[in-house]
């Protein structure tokens, strides 16, 4: 299993030479980790570094209501506080065309 820190979110910003298959390999890593209470405080700083890259994908997109979900379900406050800030940063990168067709 991938082991990684929060410090490691801003070099993965920063790097421009990882491609897309890269970026979905860490979107699924930080997708596994939503369903562990207890790594889900890794799991968020990475889906906020892959959203600064601004990947776009139907998974980012399922990701996005899964976040939705948890920030109503999660077990601890901080974990729903967490999803819920994801959440917003998450509309806030999505254009007014785009979110009419995620909630149609």
């Amino acid at each position: 299993m991938l082991k990684y820190t929060s410090s490691d979110f801003s070099f993965l910003t920063k790097i421009s030479c990882l491609g897309d298959i890269h970026l979905q390999v860490l979107l699924n890593y930080a997708e596994e980790d939503l369903y562990n209470a207890e790594r889900q405080t890794f799991a968020f700083p990475l889906l906020h570094a892959l959203l600064k890259r601004q990947l776009r994908t139907p998974e980012m997109d399922a990701i996005g209501d899964k976040i939705l979900k948890l920030a109503v379900t999660a077990d601890s406050e901080a974990g729903r506080n967490s999803a819920k800030n994801f959440f917003c940063a998450y509309l806030m990168g999505v254009s007014l065309l785009e979110f009419r067709w995620i909630f149609a």
